[in-house]
């Protein structure tokens, strides 16, 4: 998720035209692995895609 999409989500669940859905109980933490090639540098895309993954808000 990308700066402008959380903030853009923050807009619509203050204007009330998206809702946050509370699960019971509370569905569990995942861990994700990625894999990438040492010596071949990501693209913009996979660095934010690498950070969408990381957010933890």
């Amino acid at each position: 998720m990308t700066l402008a999409s959380l903030l853009c989500r923050t807009e619509e669940l203050n204007a009330r035209t998206l809702f946050e859905v509370t699960v019971e109980p509370p569905l569990p933490r995942h861990r994700i692995g990625l894999i990438t090639l040492k010596d071949t540098p990501l693209s913009p895309g996979a660095h934010a895609f690498i950070a969408a993954l990381q957010y933890d808000g």
